[in-house]
C-alpha cells in the first residue's frame, strides 16, 4: 500500500470515528414518518429515525422538534445509518424539575403533568381552552373551562 491510499485511509477511518457519536440540532421533523434531520456542525443529515421509549405492542410518541439539541449515534460512523437516540437540555430549553423525586413532561402551550414521589402528590394542569378527559369503559369524566361532566350507567355520589 502506497503512503498516499494509507494516509487517505487514514483520513477516512478518522472521519468515520468522530462521526460515531455526535451532537445536532434537529432542523425538520416529519411526523408522518417519525423522521428528523439533524444540522450537526455544517452537516445536515439525511433522514433519520429517532429513539422513543417503547416502539412494540405498547408504544410511546413524543417526536423531537426543529430546534432542540441531539444526541446522534451512528454505527461505524456512518451518518446514514444514525439513529436520534436523546435529547439535552440547555440554556433555551432548562429541566423543567430540579429534583430526583420528580417526573415532569411540561409542553409549549403551558400544560403540565408532574409526579413528586416523596410527596405522592401528581399534578395534571391544561391551559384555559383546553380539556381533560377519564374514560374507563362507558364512563366519562370531562373537566373543561365549562364545568365538569361526569356521564356512566350508575353515578355514585358519597
Amino acid at each position: 500500500m502506497s503512503e498516499r491510499h494509507l494516509h487517505q485511509d487514514m483520513t477516512e477511518a478518522e472521519r468515520r470515528l468522530s462521526n460515531v457519536v455526535m451532537l445536532g440540532q434537529v432542523a425538520e421533523l416529519d411526523a408522518k414518518k417519525a423522521r428528523v434531520r439533524v444540522q450537526a456542525g455544517p452537516i445536515l443529515t439525511a433522514w433519520l429515525p429517532f429513539a422513543t421509549v417503547r416502539a412494540g405492542p405498547d408504544r410511546t410518541w413524543h417526536a423531537p422538534e426543529p430546534g432542540e439539541q441531539v444526541v446522534l449515534i451512528a454505527p461505524g460512523g456512518d451518518l446514514n445509518q444514525a439513529v436520534v437516540v436523546g435529547s439535552l437540555y440547555r440554556d433555551v430549553y432548562p429541566p423543567p424539575a430540579d429534583s430526583a423525586d420528580i417526573s415532569c413532561t411540561v409542553w409549549d402551550d403551558g400544560a403540565f403533568v408532574r409526579y413528586d414521589r416523596r410527596q405522592h402528590h401528581w399534578h395534571l394542569s391544561v391551559p384555559a381552552g383546553g380539556k381533560i378527559v377519564l374514560e374507563v369503559g362507558p364512563s366519562k369524566i370531562e373537566m373543561s373551562d365549562a364545568g365538569i361532566k361526569i356521564t356512566g350507567p350508575r353515578i355514585d355520589l358519597n
